[in-house]
């Protein structure tokens, strides 16, 4: 993202001061301003103490918005702080990406075992279970940006001793378990903070359209990503990706250094149990969420078949680790497509809706997935699990950013790191264990069906979750 100065960044969160108020009811200025209402507008002060302007000024001047309606394609990348985000995040991401397919390919390539595979997942998946509630509770409590940072430091040496590691020989299965788990604690106590950082950069009218933005740089490192990965490994070896990797996260550290973060005042938080829990009360109580989120988690966990992708590659369709990448690939292809077809859509009404019938058409896509042999045909059914996915994943990141409050969104997207993120986690070994008993094909078909039953369920029953419009 190309920078603009700080103080243009403050120009644009600066709301113009109301002086009459029978001439400004009516004016275009007024009602603009009554279009685009930023939570971190403060209310009219009721005492003295309360007059004193805010800290941090959050609004953008109303005569330089949009519509909200007319937001769409790349409307969010005028505000300076959001695009240098939104260039470089792909970078770090590739970089992020390319380690995961070396981990998978080489526990794969050491064992052949599908358990083994699996057991990689479940070490990830143990840091979004324990560490994901702690993290969104220190995305509340201290400097977003430093617990950012610190993780991507943390990432970069953790791809150095892989990479050291393999270059030298002395790699083994244990080692990249091991270097997974703390990777992941890591990673689980930064991204809270990674996700509550958006709407602390544009207005919330923006935010459907900030985050369909930030999701599509995601997909197109993990389109890329794997692919070069791929290549890096056939030619060169596994260690080659993983000193790529470390690379590819220095820009990251930098940028996220210069961003300007414009948040409401945070109330001071006492780091107890109840608090910690606090985000989890708020996504139950508002039952919409809690919903969308399980919804998610229950598909993903039980028909995850990402993870299984070096052995689908290898012993269902007879690929090599270039076809390994392309399959890896496919859905992130899929996912671009349909993140740009949101944005050239612009905000959608039936978020409900649309969330189940992308959940239940992925189910069946992925029951026809699960009996492929040929590799173009699964290319294909690939990118059309990543496209209709893509929908359900920028509806849902949106839901949370809407209605969770600043002073608990670190602790509401924590929700959303242990549901959706240990879900992928979870799955992967899952679907290990179950494969090595049942197959492949019939472990993906069992998540199918299971999936597609509690989107249909949905769909028939929880006319709250089906009407909701956001």
């Amino acid at each position: 993202m190309s920078s603009s100065t700080p103080s243009m960044a403050l120009s644009e969160h600066t709301a113009p001061a109301i002086v009459n108020r029978k001439d400004t009811l009516t004016s275009p200025i007024f009602i603009a301003q009554k279009v685009y209402r930023h939570d971190t507008i403060p209310r009219m002060a009721k005492t003295p103490e309360d007059q004193k302007p805010p800290a941090s000024p959050a609004a953008v001047a109303p005569e330089q918005e949009e519509a909200p309606e007319n937001i769409r394609g790349f409307a969010s990348l005028r505000f300076p702080d959001f695009r240098l985000l939104w260039v470089t995040a792909p970078i770090s991401s590739a970089g992020q990406s390319m380690r995961a397919f070396a981990n998978a390919y080489q526990v794969y390539q050491i064992t052949g075992s599908t358990r083994a595979l699996g057991l990689t997942f479940l070490f990830q998946a143990i840091p979004s279970l324990v560490f994901s509630m702690f993290g969104g509770t220190l995305a509340d409590i201290f400097d977003r940006k430093k617990l950012i940072n610190i993780n991507q430091v943390f990432q970069v040496g953790v791809a150095l001793l892989l990479g050291f590691l393999t270059l030298t020989g002395v790699i083994k299965v244990w080692h990249i378990y091991i270097i997974t788990f703390f990777a992941a604690c890591m990673g689980q106590l930064e991204l809270p903070a990674r996700q509550a950082i958006i709407p602390s950069i544009v207005p919330r009218a923006y935010l459907l359209n900030a985050s369909t933005l930030n999701l599509t740089t995601q997909r197109i490192s993990q389109l890329f990503g794997p692919t070069l990965a791929g290549f890096m490994v056939g030619s060169v070896g596994p260690s080659a990706a993983y000193f790529f990797n470390a690379v590819l996260i220095l820009p990251a550290v930098i940028v996220i250094s210069r961003v300007k973060l414009v948040e409401a005042p945070r109330r001071p938080i006492k780091l107890n149990f109840g608090v910690i829990f606090e985000g989890l009360r708020f996504a139950i109580t508002t039952q919409v969420l809690i919903a969308i989120l399980l919804l998610d988690f229950v598909a993903q966990t039980t028909g995850y078949y990402q993870a299984m992708a070096p052995a689908i590659a290898k012993d269902i369709l007879g690929q090599g680790p270039f076809g390994l990448g392309l399959l890896i690939s496919a859905p992130a292809f899929g996912s671009l497509v349909g993140f740009v077809s949101l944005l050239m859509i612009g905000n959608v009404k039936r978020k409900g809706l649309i969330t189940i019938l992308s959940v239940l058409a992925w189910c069946i896509l992925l029951a026809i997935f699960a009996r492929s042999h040929v590799f173009i045909f699964s290319l294909g059914l690939a990118g059309l699990l990543g496209f209709v996915d893509s929908i359900q994943m920028a509806i849902r990141q949106t839901t949370l950013q809407l209605l969770a409050p600043n002073e608990k969104r670190g602790r509401v997207m924590a929700v959303n790191s242990i549901l959706s993120g240990s879900a992928n986690s979870l799955g992967g070994a899952y679907m290990g264990f179950l494969a090595s008993f049942i197959g492949i094909p019939n472990a993906l078909t069992t998540g199918a069906i299971i999936g597609g039953s509690m989107a249909l369920g949905y769909l028939l029953f929880w006319k709250k979750v089906r009407d909701f419009t956001g």
